[in-house]
């Protein structure tokens, strides 16, 4: 019995020599590997923290209701990583058991033993997938960390100490059920094991709000902190905005946000989907009101911008003295109407109006007048080109002028008998090439122009073509009916000009033109809404040049037989005694220039 205790007190000593000089040979403290399965390695895990909790529900500024929690269930994975370097453990990921309560480490590489060493700690509620080098994320997954955690290894089990804390705000959305798409939010994508680093997303995200009038949480953070804008989607070309304060959304709150929409949208900017640009009411040009006649007219404006926005409607209010009404002309820039139905010799107010997803806006408004005489207007169309004819009613005139040149005297009264048409305009380089095929013209910039460098022979080939094509009797004007027409009819307020005494309002000519043509319609009408008779081009007639007589005349043709044609109106060439009703030129039939055309008679 002696012998045994003098041994065991020998073995003692023996070993305690070789434990301490063991431990003096070396100052690097002691690493291990436990429990080696498959190149991993397992310890159990002693955890010293908890789980913070998000805020209560609140948009900002309410009182914090955030909560601990150290309590997990079965199977929650906590990521380890440690910048330590490459000599220690760098990765690894914890399991809880609920039924033993214990949490188990496995890593790769060795742990250091009994000394505190920093690592990061993720924790991922409802993560997507898992793979041995990641955890794919989305936007229902809550995210917490605590990137300044530390283990302690003795050899035996690690102690982990850490607070884990949400890394985002997180909001759900309440509003009719469906499909809510938003802009302007990071999300976390990946979690990479081996980097312990976290990826971030900040493309569309979609919730979908459930039948009961919610959407789950989405966990996120702004994509601009300075900014701190929210877009929800309202359309497939538009969505609402909104700015949120400093207070709302921080890291670690809760929100609830109610879907913007059309009918209330209080706080939220209605801005284009695509670009995120502020979508504000179209704006529009001024109406124009031309080819007025005595019972319609040509309405025209422009939607000069769409403001970011679609055009949904646009069109004209038109506004007499007993009622307004509405026409539509579609979702197109330009807006064109012709109007029928209305009263002569009263006056319309007309506004554009255009609308888009921010409302409609209306222009300023216009007035125009119809004119007094009968005006009664035939529309006619061949090969696609449509033009008009304004109905001349029969009465008498004083022919002439007693202040003008020689050959416009003397006055004498003539007097037509029957009713004719005479063109609404000139004839358009558009009508001339529907019946001929080609266009002789000097001038070519728009088809709206009048026609010119046609002689009257070239006029009666066209003539003959138009009639063909329409089985109508097309003729040109004599010059009494040229006359009478430019005069304004029977509903004549005796003007110098056709329509005015003032030449620049009814006519282009010498002072005004640019010297060249100009459309057709683009000054004001005579008092039978006959446009141009003074100005732009001058216009053949059918009569030979003669003198006139001072006899009273009824439906006079001019000469059987001569040497020139008549020709009337003035021209963008001419000054303005040439533009005037009464005066008289002439060139040979075969003659064409560039500031010479035509007008139709039926």
């Amino acid at each position: 019995m002696r012998f045994h205790r003098k041994f065991i007190h020998s073995c003692f000593f023996v070993l305690s020599y070789i434990f301490l000089l063991c431990s003096c040979g070396s100052e690097e403290p002691e690493t291990s590997a436990v429990g080696n399965v498959g190149g991993e390695h397992t310890v159990v895990m002693h955890f010293d923290g908890s789980l913070e909790n998000f805020d209560g529900e609140t948009i900002g500024g309410g009182k914090a209701t955030r909560a601990t929690s150290t309590t997990w269930a079965n199977g929650a994975t906590l990521y380890l990583y440690s910048p330590s370097g490459s000599s220690t453990a760098n990765y690894g990921y914890a399991t809880y058991n609920s039924s033993s309560k214990i949490w188990t480490v496995t890593y790769s590489g060795t742990l250091t033993k009994n000394i505190a060493t920093q690592c990061y700690v993720y924790y991922f509620e409802s993560p997507s997938q898992t793979s041995s080098t990641s955890v794919t994320l989305s936007a229902q997954t809550a995210v917490y960390a605590d990137l300044q955690a530390t283990y302690i290894y003795d050899g035996t089990s690690v102690v982990l100490k850490a607070t884990l804390k949400p890394l985002t705000a997180r909001f759900r959305i309440k509003g009719a059920a469906g499909t809510a798409a938003l802009l302007g939010l990071k999300t976390y994508s990946t979690y990479s094991r081996v980097a312990g680093t976290l990826a971030s997303k900040t493309d569309e995200q979609s919730l979908t709000i459930a039948s009961t009038g919610y959407s789950p949480y989405i966990y996120c953070t702004f994509v601009s902190e300075q900014l701190r804008q929210l877009t929800v989607k309202a359309s497939s070309t538009t969505g609402y905005r909104r700015s949120f304060s400093s207070n709302a959304f921080k890291v670690g709150s809760t929100g609830l946000l109610t879907m913007p929409t059309a009918a209330s949208h209080a706080g939220w900017t209605l801005v284009n989907w695509n670009s995120g640009k502020e979508i504000t009411v179209p704006s529009l040009s001024l109406p124009t009101a031309t080819n007025i006649q005595s019972t319609g007219a040509t309405l025209k404006a422009t939607v000069t911008s769409t403001n970011n926005g679609t055009i949904t409607d646009a069109g004209f209010l038109v506004k007499s003295i007993t009622a307004e009404r509405k026409i539509s002309c579609g979702t197109a820039a330009s807006l064109s109407t012709k109007l029928t139905g209305l009263s002569p010799g009263t006056t319309y107010t007309v506004r554009a109006y255009a609308t888009n997803e921010a409302g409609t806006a209306y222009s300023q408004e216009v007035s125009f007048t119809t004119i007094k005489g009968q005006g009664n207007a035939v529309d006619i169309t061949v090969n696609g080109v449509s033009f008009t004819m304004i109905k001349v009613e029969g009465g008498t005139f004083q022919m002439g002028s007693t202040s003008g040149e020689i050959d416009e005297r003397p006055v004498h009264r003539v007097t037509l008998t029957n009713d004719y048409y005479i063109g609404e305009t000139e004839v358009t380089q558009e009508l001339w090439t529907a019946v001929m095929g080609s266009n002789p013209s000097f001038f070519k910039s728009s088809n709206q122009l009048p026609v010119e460098q046609v002689s009257w022979d070239d006029c009666q080939t066209f003539i003959t073509k138009l009639n063909a094509l329409t089985g109508r009797t097309f003729r040109l004007p004599t010059e009494a009916e040229w006359e009478f027409a430019a005069r304004g009819g029977n509903a004549s307020e005796g003007y110098t000009y056709s329509g005015s005494n003032t030449l620049g309002d009814v006519a282009w000519y010498y002072d005004n033109s640019s010297y060249k043509t100009h459309d057709v319609a683009t000054k004001a009408p005579n008092e039978l809404g006959i446009y141009d008779m003074s100005g732009n081009v001058m216009e053949w007639c059918q009569d030979w040049l003669g003198s006139y007589s001072s006899e009273a005349q009824t439906n006079p043709t001019g000469p059987t037989s001569g040497s020139y044609r008549v020709i009337r109106g003035g021209s963008w060439y001419d000054g303005r005694g040439n533009c005037r009703v009464a005066y008289r030129y002439r060139y040979n039939a075969s003659s064409a220039y560039y500031n010479l055309g035509l007008r139709l008679a039926l």
